[in-house]
């Protein structure tokens, strides 16, 4: 029975020592615990996504977005992030406005 409960102890220890090497959840803990600190957010990098994707990125940081086009003629640029503003790392208060600038053919 005691080798048992050693064992057991061993695996929960080895569980907690891989999510803390991994950083497992460390982006979001932190972010939380800076939104509780300061009542703001950071803005992340969306810039060279799609569109959905970098609205998904901003709502999850607790960011609204808005849209603007811009007329490219890389075809690689179609559809993408150009720019952002306010730039990626700025601090906001939740629900702000991030506006971000799509190519658009």
């Amino acid at each position: 029975m005691k080798k048992l409960l050693v064992v057991t102890l061993c695996l929960l220890l080895s569980c907690v020592v891989i999510v803390n090497v991994t950083g497992c959840g460390c982006d979001n803990e932190e972010q939380s615990q800076e939104t509780e600190t300061t009542g703001k957010v950071k803005v992340p990098d969306v810039t060279g996504l799609s569109v959905d994707d970098a609205r998904k990125k901003l709502e999850d940081s607790d960011l609204d977005c808005g849209i603007r086009e811009e007329e490219v003629t890389d075809e690689e640029k179609d559809g993408k992030v150009l720019s952002q503003d306010p730039e990626p790392g700025t601090m906001l208060t939740p629900d702000m406005t991030v506006y971000i600038t799509v190519g658009k053919p």
